[in-house]
């Protein structure tokens, strides 16, 4: 029988004590003492049960806000970078470009329409508001004097816009739980998505310009055939880590229709970002400074 020791006092017995007090209760009072014994533990467990659940659907939540988010962000960009080609082109005196740079700034437009809505709905959650009133004011001064013809040259303007696009969409990612996604495919994918795209789309606009100019003058400076080399190599470095992740994505997946509904774009991809570095190749890397002759279909190569 269990015993409890005073420090210089007696000898107490703790279960007989617990025995006569238990039996000056009566049985109601046993049955609610006993029940609540076993509730609490258990109540416990399921205060912590829920709290998790509650996370997990509160991390879920907000991943599809950043997606939904992150999808007319990375358009704009897509069609910015178009719109950036025809505005050299036209600002160049290349009339012909006023159209196209027309029909992508309309589909900027569309693009910031939605990321706009997405800024009402979600921009208190994802801590958007600097960097979309940034993106908002700057889009508007870009938009307005490209329309009224009053910019000379808008490769700073549109090089600062697209920064902030990708400013913002870093936010997006760093705010929405996209970044730490514990699924190897979804975070994989997402990676490729909204960080390894958005670059290999910049390195290709950068590319594009560069080559761009040297057409039209027919000469090919050393530092301008340096700069060409170090953005392929960086694209070409881009390229692989991007296959390896989306790989690593379809190894890991449990979704049985991802890699089926994935593969061919991803190859398709793949083959068109090698040809644009074998055109490069062949054009610029491989020619001497002194033997540029005009090419057709750069600005095709970029739709890759």
């Amino acid at each position: 029988m269990s015993t409890v020791t005073d420090a210089g006092g007696p000898r107490v017995r703790a279960f007989p004590l617990f025995g006569r007090w238990m039996n000056h209760l009566s049985y109601p009072q046993k049955f609610l003492l006993i029940s609540t014994v076993f509730i609490l533990p258990i109540s416990l467990l399921l205060y912590f049960f829920v709290m998790g659940v509650d996370d997990r659907i509160d991390f879920a939540r907000k991943e599809r806000m950043g997606t939904g988010y992150a999808r007319p962000l990375y358009a704009m960009l897509l069609h910015g970078s178009q719109a950036h080609a025809d505005a050299l082109g036209f600002a160049a005196g290349q009339a012909e470009s006023r159209p196209a740079m027309v029909r992508s700034l309309a589909e900027m437009a569309a693009s910031f329409a939605q990321i706009e809505q997405n800024q009402r709905h979600h921009g208190v959650t994802l801590e958007t508001g600097k960097g979309f009133a940034i993106l908002s004011e700057n889009w508007s001064f870009l938009k307005k004097g490209l329309l009224a013809d009053r910019m000379a040259n808008p490769r700073t303007l549109f090089a600062s816009l697209e920064g902030d696009i990708r400013d913002l969409l870093a936010q997006v990612v760093n705010t929405s739980n996209l970044i730490l996604d514990p699924d190897l495919d979804t975070y994989f994918l997402m990676d490729a998505t909204v960080l390894k795209w958005p670059r290999i789309e910049d390195l290709l606009t950068q590319t594009r310009l560069l080559a761009g100019g040297v057409l039209s003058r027919q000469t090919l400076a050393p530092d301008e055939k340096a700069g060409l080399a170090a953005l392929s190599g960086v694209l070409r470095s881009l390229k692989v880590e991007l296959a390896r992740g989306v790989e690593t994505a379809f190894q890991n997946t449990r979704d049985a229709q991802l890699t089926p509904a994935l593969r061919p774009s991803l190859t398709a991809a793949m083959q068109a970002l090698e040809d644009y570095e074998a055109f490069l190749q062949q054009h610029f890397l491989d020619r001497d400074p002194q033997d540029i002759s005009h090419s057709g279909g750069l600005a095709s190569k970029n739709s890759s």
